[in-house]
């Protein structure tokens, strides 16, 4: 199991474009997934719903479960053992009970389904709070049935989802900056490559470099008009981010994110800035030939 989930998280990160030291307890609540052991308990809890209704015309398959239901506890290697095991962990209802009386399949699957994903869902979360990169990212709000809004605001657009990829790059605290580079032993500097002046962290790329002037003050005009409340918070790093990032975030003073004028034309302004930042970034590195992966 424990090899399945590595290479489990690795292929989703890999899918999503997101770097292998991304934080995996966020990936999963970004993307809207459980963990392939999640996944596979619930399996394993569904295929007990369609034995228990298809063995009602095999009696003789009833039996054989039953038996080894009564007989074997969760240590048991057989499969009557795993479903025994599984059950008990989620505190589910009593295997033998529910071939003895059971709900229609659909019914039992996605009973046991919502209550495997919900202990997931808040053990992630908790991982999650705990990781000191995750400082503008808000666990609390997200769910495993559903992406997270940066993601549900791009859609699937081929156009959309690129840019929406490097907006969470900049939220989950893994884009690839000199700051971050250096600590990974990459760079022999945390010097901004672009200014060349102060070390490059997020903050510093986002909201201070001199090179994305520009495209910063163009896309702050925008959002100051989307969201007045804005403006009294200018010098406030972490709230001014966290409100380019992530429009909705409840880490967000209720009066900035409950007053935006259209929240999802500030989702796709925010994508926007992240990938006009990203794109800039990458010629200056071209331009000074640096071969540093940027995300």
């Amino acid at each position: 199991m424990e090899r399945l989930e590595c290479k489990y998280r690795a292929e989703l990160k890999r899918f999503q474009s997101f770097p292998v030291h991304t934080v995996s307890a966020a990936v999963y609540l970004c993307i809207g997934v459980v963990p392939a052991e999640a996944q596979v308990h619930i399996n394993i809890m569904g295929l007990l719903g369609q034995l228990a209704i298809c063995s009602r015309e095999l009696q003789h398959v009833t039996d054989i479960i039953i038996h080894n239901l009564e007989k074997y506890d969760g240590q048991f290697l057989g499969w009557s053992g795993l479903v025994k095991k599984v059950a008990e962990k989620y505190n589910l209802p009593s295997p033998l009970s529910y071939m003895q009386h059971p709900w229609t399949p659909k019914s039992w699957r996605n009973h046991c389904k919502d209550i495997i994903t919900q202990q997931w869902e808040e053990k992630l979360k908790k991982e999650a709070n705990e990781k000191l990169v995750l400082k503008w990212f808000v666990a609390d709000r997200l769910s495993l049935f559903k992406p997270h809004s940066i993601w549900t605001k791009a859609g699937l657009s081929p156009i959309e989802a690129p840019k929406a990829t490097v907006t969470m790059w900049f939220l989950l605290g893994c884009y690839h900056t000199y700051e971050l580079l250096f600590l990974m032993k990459k760079v022999t500097t945390s010097i901004c490559p672009a200014c060349g002046k102060s070390n490059e962290d997020i903050p510093h790329i986002l909201l201070i470099c001199e090179e994305y002037l520009h495209i910063r003050s163009q896309f702050l005009t925008q959002v100051t008009f989307l969201n007045p409340n804005i403006i009294p918070f200018s010098n406030n790093t972490d709230i001014l981010l966290i409100s380019i990032l992530d429009p909705e975030s409840s880490k967000l003073p209720i009066e900035i994110r409950d007053s935006w004028k259209d929240v999802d034309s500030m989702y796709e302004k925010s994508r926007q800035f992240c990938w006009n930042i990203h794109r800039k970034r990458e010629k200056i590195l071209q331009s000074k030939d640096i071969q540093v992966s940027t995300g």
